[in-house]
């Protein structure tokens, strides 16, 4: 369990820069940081397996986790990143440019941010096999901020909230794609695009279900 530790810059919990994490049938909760206020990582890969990231804060980016400069995150076997906050951007999870993020048959729920409340990604997110982003909250994209690539497959985006544009999903910018297959977007709200709010040349594929939104 790492637990109730803070960071003054980065990684309230843990820190790895181009190194090999796995954090299986564990918790990492209530850690704070100015960015990853539970894990923060440039380069490298983390594995988070039947584990939970929760109740962490950033008072800038990455609530839960911040990949910063690229790497690999895995989210599987039934892990949890919930109740997480960040002040800007990613209130689970904030991924920039070029890390590539897999959310495996787990959950991304009740995490809250400015920009992205469950995700605010700038790279590659894939959402498969039976996942959730749920009751995640933010002022633009309230379960997923996407100026990169995401795709979801046979998962739910269900229950989100924004106060202003895409409370499931806000995509946005020229080179943005969102693939949505065999998935639902439900009960989500917004301001602007209760399931999904898409602008600024951003491309989406949405052969999904999409029910109750307001």
């Amino acid at each position: 369990r790492v637990a109730s530790n803070t960071a003054t810059n980065l990684g309230g919990g843990i820190y790895s820069r181009s190194s090999t994490v796995t954090i299986a049938a564990s918790t990492v909760a209530s850690n704070t940081a100015n960015a990853g206020g539970g894990i923060f990582f440039n380069q490298g890969s983390v594995t988070i397996a039947a584990s939970t990231v929760a109740f962490n804060t950033a008072t800038n980016d990455g609530g839960g986790i911040h990949i910063y400069e690229g790497g690999n995150l895995a989210i599987t076997a039934a892990s949890t990143i919930a109740s997480n906050t960040a002040t800007i951007a990613g209130g689970g999870i904030r991924n920039n440019g070029i890390g590539t993020v897999t959310i495996d048959a787990s959950m991304v729920a009740s995490n809250t941010a400015n920009s992205g409340g469950g995700v605010f990604n700038a790279g590659t997110v894939i959402v498969t096999s039976n996942s959730l982003v749920q009751a995640n909250a933010a002022y633009d994209g309230g379960g997923m901020y996407n100026g990169g690539k995401v795709t979801i497959d046979t998962s739910k985006v269900i229950a989100n909230r924004s106060t202003n544009n895409g409370g499931g999903i806000y995509s946005i910018g020229n080179g943005s794609t969102l693939t949505v297959t065999n998935s639902s977007l439900l009960d989500n709200e917004a301001a602007n695009g209760g399931a999904l709010q898409q602008s600024g040349g951003a491309e989406t594929r949405l052969p999904a279900h999409a029910e109750r939104q307001r």
